[in-house]
């Protein structure tokens, strides 16, 4: 809309965004690429980086990554019921002993 109406600041700000945007991608397929290595790479020659944006995923997320023989399937961790315990059960411990793990942390 801002260039439309000849805003250079509008303009700017877009040409701002669009580079920051481009160095974030390219950062996660560096991480990607050094999580995976080769099969990574094949990944990318057939999906776009901005799959990885629609699904969620960050260098922080946890993956699940299995094949079916052909392709390498990634994709966002689901919780289990096991997982969901553990955190729980870890949450609890450290309500219940934080001035305990603050000793032995000092």
């Amino acid at each position: 809309m801002a260039i439309a109406i000849s805003q250079v600041r509008g303009f700017i700000v877009f040409v701002l965004i669009f580079f920051v945007f481009r160095i974030k991608l390219r950062m996660e397929e560096q991480w990607m690429g050094s999580q995976f290595g080769e099969k990574y790479a094949a990944y990318t020659h057939q999906t776009a980086a901005l799959v990885l944006e629609l699904l969620n995923i960050d260098p922080e997320t946890p993956l699940d990554v299995s094949t079916d023989g052909k392709q390498l399937i990634i994709a966002p961790a689901k919780p289990s019921a096991r997982r969901e315990k553990f955190e729980a059960a870890q949450q609890w411990a450290h309500k219940r002993y934080a001035k305990a793990f603050k000793k032995l942390a000092e």
